[in-house]
């Protein structure tokens, strides 16, 4: 089912977007593995920029990315080994 303004009306889909979810193998697998890519790419950025709010803004948006990564990984993908 399309997710839709009118899906959040029924509560099933507020509630479903406010649970933890715990990964199974395949997915922690997926998971772990952005995570490892991810520490690699901010060292590389932390190595070649100078302190700035340009650099922690950066940084935050890839910890952004990563939660938005994480959440696909949970709720539309790569369910298959």
């Amino acid at each position: 089912m399309k997710k839709t303004i009118k899906n959040l009306e029924t509560g099933r889909e507020i509630q479903s977007r406010f649970e933890a979810v715990v990964f199974n193998k395949t997915q922690q697998f997926h998971a772990e593995t952005l995570k490892e890519f991810s520490k690699k790419f901010v060292r590389q950025l932390n190595a070649h920029c100078h302190d700035s709010r340009e650099k922690s803004l950066a940084i935050t948006k890839f910890e952004e990315c990563m939660m938005w990564a994480n959440k696909a990984i949970a709720f539309h993908g790569k369910t298959d080994e």
